[in-house]
């Protein structure tokens, strides 16, 4: 039996580390950001790519959300953060709890990531798809009051 090479980003495990020392205690009332011994309880931070384009004056995010439709996905505006979140169910075939393991690395739990805004965008200048696993959103880089503010008449 082969398997396949085992991609390893320390970056994706540090910034893990670095969300589980920040965090507040747990308790029952704030259960715990990473994985339990039994894997159940995780929260997931799905991978991201940023790009401000400056023609537009957009950011454009992209966040991988492999194997959910836009219909398992939420994106949450609140004040000046955007947070959105999905939850990916492990399957329960009956084979599956039957089986034992012998490597198992797909994730299942909360996925979650939330972003800043820039000042005075909009809830309704936001737009969103979803194509293949990836969710794409497109915001203003700034508010169309300070993109006309900023400008300088002589």
């Amino acid at each position: 039996m082969a398997f396949a090479p085992f991609h390893y980003d320390p970056a994706v495990e540090f910034e893990r580390l670095l969300d589980n020392c920040a965090a507040p205690p747990c308790s029952p009332t704030n259960p715990p950001l990473t994985s339990s011994p039994s894997g159940d309880s995780l929260v997931i931070r799905p991978t991201m790519d940023a790009e401000e384009k400056d023609e537009e004056n957009v950011v454009v995010i992209t966040l991988e959300f492999p194997g959910l439709t836009k219909d398992d996905v939420t994106i949450d505006v609140v004040g000046d953060k955007l947070t959105v979140s999905a939850e990916k169910k492990r399957p329960h075939h009956a084979q599956h709890k039957q089986s034992k393991y012998t490597v198992r690395e797909r994730q299942h739990g909360k996925l979650l990531r939330t972003l800043q805004l820039a000042p005075g965008v909009e809830s309704s200048d936001i737009k969103a798809s979803m194509a293949d696993g990836l969710l794409t959103i497109t915001f203003p880089r700034t508010s169309p009051q300070e993109q006309t503010d900023s400008v300088i008449v002589d």
